[in-house]
């Protein structure tokens, strides 16, 4: 399964993204590759520093089949302790990643 993950742009972090970003490739087992745009991507997740979400967009969103959205301590809209967030994230990503807002142009 090929998943990419989209960092926000950090202007007002409640968790610490980079760390989050490291858990989640630790929990790949080293199965992490470079994606390139239009490449065909399983999953996105989408690592939000706040609730904002502003890195949540259907640009981003069309970039894979599924996304999931990581938004200060919820995934999903769903709220996560901070320190299992990673494990949350990659859960949502096998188990039940949610739907595109947007119909996608491929």
């Amino acid at each position: 399964m090929k998943v990419a993950i989209k960092y926000c742009g950090s202007c007002n972090p409640h968790i610490d993204l980079g760390r989050l970003g490291r858990h989640l490739a630790a929990l790949a087992q080293g199965n992490v590759t470079s994606v390139n745009p239009g490449d065909d991507i399983d999953a996105i997740i989408i690592l939000n520093g706040c609730r904002t979400a502003c890195a949540d967009r259907d640009e981003v969103r069309c970039l894979a089949r599924h996304a999931v959205v990581v938004a200060g301590t919820s995934v999903n809209g769903l709220e996560v302790a901070e320190a299992d967030l990673a494990q949350a994230a990659a859960r949502a990503v096998q188990d039940a990643p949610c739907q595109r807002r947007v119909e996608c142009q491929r």
